[in-house]
């Protein structure tokens, strides 16, 4: 606030998780790739996977998880989880995800 008493609110949440979307699986600025089953490969952003995920944020930064500073990151997941890994992450990168029962 100044002097005159202006004050204003900025707010670019939507902006910024339409900014993160557009990196999802993109190799732009991305510095890892998982590797999940040996079957589907993913580029990625370590910041997002991290600061979206108490899980990648103990796997990729911990001296303890053996793939945390390497480039490609060995996953292993259920078979039939493998189809929503893909819809997991997008999720990390836009907030959203549908869901159908």
């Amino acid at each position: 606030m100044d002097d005159m008493g202006i004050s204003e609110n900025l707010d670019h949440r939507n902006k910024l998780m339409g900014t993160f979307s557009t990196l999802f699986n993109k190799e732009e600025l991305s510095d890892i790739k998982l590797v999940v089953n040996r079957k589907l490969i993913l580029k990625a952003h370590r910041f997002i996977l991290t600061v979206h995920s108490d899980v990648f944020k103990s796997m990729l930064d911990t001296k303890r998880w053996t793939d945390s500073k390497d480039h490609n990151v060995h996953l292993t997941e259920e078979e039939n989880c493998l189809s929503h890994f893909q819809d997991f992450l997008r999720y990390l990168y836009s907030g959203t995800v549908s869901l159908s029962t």
